[in-house]
Protein backbone atom coordinates (compact mmCIF):
# COMPACT_ATOMS: atom_id res chain seq x y z
CA UNK A 1 0.00 0.00 0.00
CA UNK A 2 1.54 3.69 -1.67
CA UNK A 3 2.01 5.99 1.98
CA UNK A 4 1.19 9.71 1.78
CA UNK A 5 4.00 11.66 3.00
CA UNK A 6 3.52 14.08 5.94
CA UNK A 7 3.64 17.00 3.84
CA UNK A 8 0.95 15.82 1.73
CA UNK A 9 -1.19 15.14 4.74
CA UNK A 10 -0.81 18.35 5.95
CA UNK A 11 -1.62 20.46 2.82
CA UNK A 12 -4.66 18.39 2.37
CA UNK A 13 -6.52 20.83 4.14
CA UNK A 14 -5.51 23.81 2.00
CA UNK A 15 -6.56 21.75 -1.51
CA UNK A 16 -9.66 21.27 -0.42
CA UNK A 17 -10.29 24.67 0.76
CA UNK A 18 -8.53 25.41 -3.19
CA UNK A 19 -11.12 23.22 -4.72
CA UNK A 20 -14.31 24.37 -2.62
CA UNK A 21 -13.71 27.98 -3.83
CA UNK A 22 -13.08 27.39 -7.04
CA UNK A 23 -16.48 25.22 -7.57
CA UNK A 24 -17.85 28.32 -5.35
CA UNK A 25 -16.35 31.01 -7.84
CA UNK A 26 -17.17 28.79 -11.37
CA UNK A 27 -20.93 28.51 -9.77
CA UNK A 28 -20.83 32.65 -9.27
CA UNK A 29 -19.09 33.34 -12.70
CA UNK A 30 -22.60 31.36 -14.01
CA UNK A 31 -25.19 33.12 -12.16
CA UNK A 32 -26.12 35.69 -15.00
CA UNK A 33 -26.44 33.33 -17.45
CA UNK A 34 -28.75 31.94 -15.09
CA UNK A 35 -30.65 35.29 -14.55
CA UNK A 36 -31.07 35.93 -18.08
CA UNK A 37 -32.54 32.60 -18.79
CA UNK A 38 -35.12 32.75 -15.17
CA UNK A 39 -36.00 36.21 -16.80
CA UNK A 40 -37.06 34.89 -20.37
CA UNK A 41 -39.08 31.85 -19.06
CA UNK A 42 -40.72 33.65 -15.87
CA UNK A 43 -40.74 37.67 -16.25
CA UNK A 44 -41.62 37.54 -19.91
CA UNK A 45 -44.41 35.24 -19.43
CA UNK A 46 -45.89 36.68 -16.79
CA UNK A 47 -44.98 40.53 -17.23
CA UNK A 48 -44.85 40.76 -13.67
CA UNK A 49 -42.42 43.54 -11.74
CA UNK A 50 -42.66 41.39 -8.43
CA UNK A 51 -41.18 38.14 -9.97
CA UNK A 52 -38.25 40.44 -11.63
CA UNK A 53 -37.71 41.40 -7.96
CA UNK A 54 -37.09 38.29 -6.47
CA UNK A 55 -34.82 36.91 -9.56
CA UNK A 56 -32.95 40.39 -9.33
CA UNK A 57 -31.70 40.87 -6.02
CA UNK A 58 -30.11 37.74 -4.92
CA UNK A 59 -28.53 38.04 -8.40
CA UNK A 60 -27.01 41.74 -7.65
CA UNK A 61 -26.02 39.89 -4.17
CA UNK A 62 -24.38 37.90 -6.15
CA UNK A 63 -22.66 40.05 -8.42
CA UNK A 64 -21.64 41.87 -5.72
CA UNK A 65 -19.59 38.67 -3.75
CA UNK A 66 -17.85 38.12 -7.42
CA UNK A 67 -17.16 41.41 -7.56
CA UNK A 68 -15.22 41.49 -4.03
CA UNK A 69 -13.95 37.93 -4.63
CA UNK A 70 -12.00 39.59 -7.61
CA UNK A 71 -10.73 41.80 -6.23
CA UNK A 72 -9.60 40.41 -3.14
CA UNK A 73 -7.42 38.20 -5.52
CA UNK A 74 -4.16 40.53 -6.28
CA UNK A 75 -3.52 40.78 -10.06
CA UNK A 76 -0.80 38.31 -11.37
CA UNK A 77 -0.88 36.20 -8.42
CA UNK A 78 -0.28 32.73 -9.87
CA UNK A 79 0.44 30.47 -6.82
CA UNK A 80 -0.79 29.82 -3.15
Amino acid sequence: MMTVSPVFQNARGSYVRICVHSIFIALLALSPFLYLIQVTQRVYTSHNWETLGFITAPIGFLMLVLGITARAVPEGQTHV
